[in-house]
C-alpha cells in the first residue's frame, strides 16, 4: 500500500492506486523544486518581513524598543542587513507584538542571513511535516483522492501569494501549514501536536489563528481540552514577554510606541490607510478597507464595518452551535467560511490571502455533490481571480499609472478595491452553503 491511500481502498484497483500516487508525489515534487528556486535568495538576502521580526527579537534581548526605527535600523545595520531608507518605515512598519519576538529569540544571535536562512527552512520544515500528516495521510481529507491532494498542494506552493510570503519571511506560510494541521488532522496520537501547533499560529499571528477558535472548539476530536492546553501554553509565552518587556527600562513603554506605528502607518498617503485610492500593487483584504473608499470619516467606516462583521460573525455561530459536524465535508464546509472571514475583520495584506487555501479542500470535495457543485465551482473561480488579478496587476493595467492618485468613482472602487471585494463574497458564498444545509437538515 502506498502513502497515499484512499480510505475506502475497495473503490479503485491497485493500478489506479499506484498512479494517483505516483502523480501525486511528481507534483509535490515539482511544486517544492519550484518554491525553492523562486524564493530562496530573497528570503536569505532581502526579506522586510523577517527583518522586523529579527530586529524586533535582537532588540528585545538587548533591552531597546523594537518599535523604534532607530533602535530597529541600528540593529539592522550591525547583523547585516541592507539597510532601509526612513522614507520606506510606514511601508514596513515594526508591528509584531512582544510574544511573537519572544519566539524568535533564539535567531537574534545569529547574523541576519543565518537567521533567515533558519526561519526558511523551519518554514519549509512545517510545511513538509503536514503536506506527510494532513494533506497526503490523514483521513480528514480521505474523500479527496491522492492525485487531486498533490495537486492541490502543488498550486498552493506555487502560487504568487506562497511565494510573496516566503520570500518576504512573513509567518502567515508558517501559520497557514500549522491551520491545516489542526483542522484536518484527526488522528488522537497526534493531539499534542495539533496543541502545539494551534499555540504557535495564535503567538505568530493571533490575528489569522484566534477565529479559528470558533470550529475548533465543536470539532469532535479535539474540542475546548485541545484549545485550553493551547491557550495554557500561550498564556505562559505572552506572561513572560510582558515581564520581560516591563523590566527593561526602554520596552516598558512599548504599547505607546506600537500604537504610534500603528496610527503612522494609518495616516494619509501610507499602505494601512482605509481611504487611499492609489496603492494598488500589494491590496488589503479587511472590509474597512472596502468601505474606506467611499467613506471619509473613520467613525462612520468603523461602525458600518462592525455592523456587517458582527452579522456575519453571528450568522457563523449560529451554523456551528446547531448544527453537529457529521462528515468530513461539513466540517470543510466550516473550516472554508472561517478562513474567509477571518481576513475581513482587521488588517490583512494581499498574501494574506493564503489563507484562503483552507477552502480548497471543501471546494474539491463539493464539486462531487450535485446540490453543492455550483457553490464549489464559484470558490475555487473567486479564489482563482483573486490569485490572478493580483499576480498579473491588473488594477494597474485597468486604472493606468501607479502610484496616481484619483477621485473616487466605481471604476476606481471595482479596481483598487477588487481583492477585498472577492474575499466578501466568498465569506458570502460559504456562510450561504453552510446555512443552506442547516436549514435542509431541519426540514429532511
Amino acid at each position: 500500500m502506498p502513502l497515499l491511500f484512499s480510505s475506502e481502498p475497495g473503490r479503485e484497483d491497485s493500478a489506479r492506486t499506484y498512479s494517483s500516487a505516483a502523480l501525486a508525489w511528481l507534483f509535490i515534487a515539482l511544486g517544492f523544486f519550484f518554491l525553492l528556486r523562486q524564493t530562496f535568495t530573497s528570503a536569505r538576502i532581502y526579506s522586510p518581513d523577517f527583518a522586523n521580526i529579527f530586529a524586533g527579537a535582537v532588540c528585545l534581548l538587548h533591552g531597546n524598543s523594537p518599535y523604534r526605527f532607530v533602535s530597529v535600523q541600528a540593529a539592522l545595520a550591525q547583523h547585516g542587513y541592507f539597510l532601509t531608507t526612513a522614507k520606506t518605515w510606514p511601508a514596513s512598519l515594526p508591528l509584531y507584538p512582544p510574544f511573537t519576538l519572544a519566539l524568535f529569540l533564539p535567531l537574534a544571535g545569529l547574523g541576519y542571513a543565518n537567521a533567515a536562512s533558519a526561519f526558511y527552512l523551519l518554514t519549509l520544515a512545517g510545511c513538509a511535516v503536514v503536506c506527510l500528516r494532513v494533506l497526503l495521510t490523514s483521513s480528514g481529507l480521505a474523500e479527496i483522492r491522492p492525485v487531486w491532494r498533490g495537486l492541490l498542494l502543488c498550486l498552493l506552493m506555487i502560487s504568487p501569494e506562497t511565494r510573496w510570503a516566503l520570500g518576504n519571511g512573513n509567518p502567515v506560510v508558517l501559520v497557514t501549514a500549522l491551520l491545516l494541521l489542526c483542522c484536518f488532522d484527526t488522528d488522537p496520537r497526534w493531539r499534542w501536536l495539533r496543541v502545539l501547533a494551534f499555540a504557535l499560529a495564535v503567538l505568530l499571528k493571533p490575528q489569522i489563528a484566534l477565529p479559528f477558535t470558533l470550529p475548533l472548539l465543536v470539532k469532535p476530536q479535539d474540542g475546548w481540552r485541545m484549545l485550553l492546553r493551547a491557550f495554557a501554553f500561550v498564556a505562559v509565552v505572552t506572561a513572560a514577554a510582558f515581564a520581560w518587556c516591563a523590566r527593561q527600562p526602554e520596552t516598558a513603554a512599548w504599547t505607546s510606541d506600537l500604537q504610534a506605528n500603528l496610527a503612522l502607518g494609518a495616516a494619509a498617503g501610507n499602505t494601512m490607510s482605509l481611504t487611499e485610492h492609489a496603492y494598488v500593487f500589494d491590496p488589503r483584504l479587511n472590509l474597512a478597507y472596502l468601505f474606506g473608499y467611499w467613506i471619509g470619516s473613520p467613525h462612520l467606516d468603523v461602525l458600518l464595518t462592525a455592523g456587517v462583521l458582527l452579522v456575519l460573525c453571528a450568522a457563523l455561530c449560529w451554523a456551528l452551535t446547531r448544527r453537529t459536524i457529521r462528515s468530513r465535508q461539513q466540517w470543510a464546509l466550516a473550516v472554508a467560511a472561517t478562513a474567509a472571514l477571518t481576513l475581513l475583520p482587521v488588517y490583512h495584506r494581499s498574501y494574506d490571502a493564503l489563507l484562503l487555501a483552507m477552502a480548497l479542500p471543501w471546494a474539491l470535495m463539493a464539486t462531487r455533490i450535485r446540490h453543492q457543485a455550483i457553490s464549489a465551482w464559484c470558490t475555487l473561480l473567486l479564489i482563482a481571480a483573486s490569485t490572478v488579478i493580483w499576480a498579473r496587476h491588473l488594477p494597474v493595467r485597468w486604472r493606468g499609472l501607479h502610484g496616481v492618485e484619483q477621485p473616487a468613482s466605481l471604476i476606481g472602487f471595482l479596481s483598487h478595491r477588487t481583492h477585498a471585494l472577492l474575499v466578501l463574497a466568498l465569506a458570502v458564498l460559504l456562510l450561504f452553503v453552510l446555512l443552506r444545509n442547516d436549514v435542509e437538515r431541519a426540514q429532511s
